[in-house]
């Protein structure tokens, strides 16, 4: 948990059921994030969300997995690697949001392990995808005498569709509407000292 994000919690006491002793917990007071849609649309949209990441995860390692020339070039291989970690961060983000309950405001660190982590995850993906696509084009372009131009249609084809689902996943969860709801803020140490 980040620093600042500890201001956002303060520490409860409760008694125990017997009444004898005092336990301690966190309470959340930061913002909470609720998505503004009804059950039935948060669950048909996390499901879209976790077929299209891991849809699009199983359809990159597919095509990272061909024996063809362009995949072992340095050039697309390595940031077809690369790739697996934005995606691993979407799929993630996707798997996280089925512990979303609908109406109850998310906290701020729920918001980034869900929304934030679909959204840059996908933008990412789709940066090092889209180089993978072309990359694997013009491979085939210059190389057209030497590759077997069937394999390297159909992993370019892969790279593609890959692409398109993290596109589609990002536009999605850059338009979806969150309502910020202020919260309190424990001042910190210095803020204390400074006011008082």
């Amino acid at each position: 948990m980040r620093k600042k994000e500890l201001d956002y919690y303060r520490i409860v006491a409760t008694p125990t059921p017997d009444g004898k002793r005092l336990v301690r917990h966190r309470e959340y007071i930061g913002p909470r994030y609720t998505l503004l849609l009804d059950e039935d649309e948060q669950k048909k949209l996390t499901a879209k969300f976790i077929a299209a990441s891991l849809g699009a995860l199983v359809l990159h390692v597919a095509a990272a997995l061909w024996q063809v020339p362009s995949n072992v070039a340095g050039a697309i291989g390595g940031p077809s690697m690369m790739a697996l970690v934005p995606m691993l961060f979407t799929a993630y983000g996707a798997l996280n949001g089925l512990t979303v309950k609908n109406g109850d405001g998310m906290e701020q660190s729920k918001y980034r392990a869900t929304s934030e982590y679909r959204r840059y995850g996908a933008a990412f993906s789709c940066l090092l995808l889209c180089y993978c696509f072309f990359a694997c084009i013009v491979y085939t372009i210059i190389h057209r005498a030497l590759v077997p131009l069937g394999k390297e249609a159909l992993v370019c084809g892969e790279y593609l569709l890959a692409f398109l689902a993290f596109l589609w996943i990002w536009q999605t969860e850059k338009r979806l509407p969150y309502d910020r709801t202020e919260g309190e803020r424990r001042l910190s140490d210095k803020e204390r000292r400074h006011n008082g």
